[in-house]
């Protein structure tokens, strides 16, 4: 993956509206902060630049016909900072059209996409789905697996994921307070579509930075007009034997199913992965010295609690210090602290593993 420069409004410290984008013109845009992407901090993250493209289509091409299908190719980087929308009419008609748009800067084009446009008929007597509602929003826990993730876009969303989730199978709930472009309406479709690519990371197969898994393209087909809100996800993920896989999810609003989305990703591993130098287990990593002293003494919970804590607590120093990397554009300190941070977790889990493990053994020695 190139290095991009960080662009973004906001990056050198300045304000920034709470919103993706900032108009500059007709067809002109700034990204802001909070689109950064999740691989590189000079990079927009695909979900919002592909709800800006749709706003911008209907926006400048109003129509009674409804988004049928949208497909995104992604041609190279998406970089951060000005760009331009275009917009063209590739077969036009009454009831079918189709229309293409690219995002470019300067012109070097980033992402190119062709929306399928149907008219509207009723076929309320025929309307059904196969698909399962999801459960409600409220019905599940806060996500804390986005926080593996680094990027202002990933930091706007708010995230709910089902206690059975686990890596490659899951269902999870999102939803943002900011508009795609800043004192304007989102449309519903496009405020939907903006959330869409995230379900590449809502259920990993593998932790970032251990593997490479972006996404080369984002398909999305719709089989009624989304609801604006929450976005729901009932995702799947595969990964092939040959660097090739698929992130799969069929798409609820808070009234039901409402279509489906594709990625295509491109797997990497070790010295193939543009962003490890190595897997994760690999690296070795030594805790601080004083990470447990002077933990409470109490029962065996009640120091498990004490033990998660202050690892929590050092994974979220950490975090704030790839925060503060992104900012400045440096990307080998944020690239390094973020390999560190999947190295102290798996440290933390083995460390855990341990401690439970040397509990049994003394549980079963006061028993003999």
């Amino acid at each position: 993956m190139p290095v991009t420069t960080n662009r973004h409004l906001g990056s050198a410290g300045g304000e920034y509206p709470d919103a993706y984008y900032v108009r500059l013109g007709e067809n002109r845009f700034v990204s802001t902060l909070h689109a950064q992407g999740a691989w590189q901090p000079g990079e927009q993250h695909l979900a919002p630049a592909s709800g800006l493209i749709v706003a911008e289509l209907e926006r400048r091409l109003p129509s009674d016909k409804l988004v049928s299908r949208v497909a995104f190719d992604v041609l190279g980087v998406i970089h951060s900072g000005e760009l331009t929308i275009d917009v063209d009419v590739v077969r036009p008609g009454r009831s079918i059209e189709l229309i293409e748009a690219n995002m470019r800067h300067d012109s070097q084009t980033s992402i190119r996409a062709r929306v399928w446009r149907l008219s509207s008929t009723d076929t309320s007597e025929v309307a059904g789905t196969e698909w399962a509602p999801l459960p409600s929003p409220d019905s599940m826990h806060s996500m804390k697996g986005l926080s593996e993730w680094s990027g202002g876009f990933i930091r706007s969303l708010e995230a709910r994921q089902e206690t059975g989730a686990r890596p490659g199978r899951g269902r999870s709930w999102l939803r943002t307070r900011y508009p795609l472009i800043a004192g304007e309406t989102d449309t519903p479709v496009a405020g939907f579509v903006k959330l869409i690519d995230t379900a590449n990371g809502l259920v990993a197969r593998e932790r970032p930075g251990r593997a490479f898994f972006a996404n080369v393209d984002l398909t999305i087909h719709f089989c009624r007009v989304p609801e604006a809100g929450w976005v729901g996800f009932d995702t799947r993920v595969t990964f092939g034997p040959s660097g090739l896989g698929e992130t799969f999810s069929v798409l609820s609003d808070i009234c039901g199913p409402v279509g489906t989305a594709a990625q295509s990703l491109t797997v990497r591993l070790g010295e193939n992965s543009p962003l490890a130098s190595g897997r994760a287990g690999d690296r070795t990593f030594t805790p601080p010295a004083d990470l447990y002293q002077d933990l409470p003494n109490g029962d065996y919970a009640s120091v498990v609690e004490a033990r998660h804590d202050r690892q929590q607590a050092f994974l979220a120093e950490l975090r704030q210090q790839r925060r503060e990397a992104e900012a400045k554009d440096d990307r080998e300190t944020a690239d390094l602290v973020s390999r560190t941070i999947l190295d102290a977790r798996d440290c933390f889990e083995q460390q855990n593993i341990d401690f439970l493990n040397q509990q049994r053994s003394a549980e079963g020695s006061s028993n003999e």
